[in-house]
């Protein structure tokens, strides 16, 4: 059983549902998903992403720089619940805190998916994730990270030594899925605590499809596995307690 807590870390959680590159997709296709989602979320905004890559070819290493052109689909009654759509591509975020549960976002979830599939002409999708954010602040005590976390970096301190800052990662395989668990020291709000970001973004392998009428299906099994497999076994009782469960 999924365990309830009162102060739930989750800051965000994106789902999103990638086509494949053969089809097709024009300027015309974010207005289409919005007729189809304006209902619910009908304030619409522009995005502009920056990337930049670096590679190497024949005349050595380069660099290059594109952007990428996104909108935003806003819901009416809080604007940090939104639709992102890009190339082939249709997020479903949550930044409402505290987040207000998997039953409150799953329809979300459902009502973006559809618009996508009604406008596109692909059986089978090329990408589908759930990612969660959890921002996570302790008392900065003599329990260290230890105390609070079985996911944390690992090295043999000497005495009067201690982690100040810290980023790593690992990721796992599961079938035909695949969970990137990163873990990042960030600033507090208090001073006299510690503060860190636990991310746990689980998705289709990156050499799998998936039939459309599987996709919701996938879904709601990556969020069970996601709690169960990962952001429980990341945590200890000390932090539960901190979150307030629900017994």
């Amino acid at each position: 059983m999924q365990r309830k807590y009162k102060n739930p870390p989750l800051v965000e959680l994106v789902c999103e549902f990638r086509l494949p590159p053969q089809c097709a997709w024009d300027l015309t296709m974010p207005g289409l998903i919005y007729d189809k989602v304006r209902n619910e979320f009908p304030n619409r905004k522009p995005r502009l992403l920056h990337h930049f890559e670096l590679g190497s070819g024949s005349e050595g290493i380069g660099e290059r720089f594109r952007t990428e052109r996104r909108v935003l689909f806003l819901a009416s009654q809080d604007k940090r619940l939104f639709l992102e759509v890009g190339p082939r591509l249709l997020g479903v975020h949550s930044q409402v805190t505290p987040y207000p549960g998997w039953q409150h976002f799953k329809p979300k979830i459902e009502v973006g998916f559809k618009a996508l599939m009604a406008v596109s002409d692909t059986e089978k999708l090329r990408g589908v994730s759930l990612r969660y954010i959890n921002r996570i602040e302790v008392p900065d005590d003599s329990g260290g990270l230890e105390k609070y976390l079985n996911f944390r970096p690992l090295l043999a301190e000497n005495e009067g030594m201690t982690i100040t800052s810290f980023i790593g990662g690992t990721r796992f395989s599961i079938a035909d899925d695949s969970c990137r668990v990163e873990l990042q020291s960030t600033v507090p709000d208090d001073p006299g605590d510690r503060a860190f970001l636990l991310v746990i973004d689980y998705s289709l392998a990156p050499d799998k499809t998936i039939e459309q009428e599987r996709a919701l299906e996938w879904v709601e099994s990556a969020h069970d596995k996601v709690d169960e497999l990962f952001f429980e076994r990341c945590i200890k009782q000390p932090l539960r307690d901190l979150f307030g469960e629900i017994r």
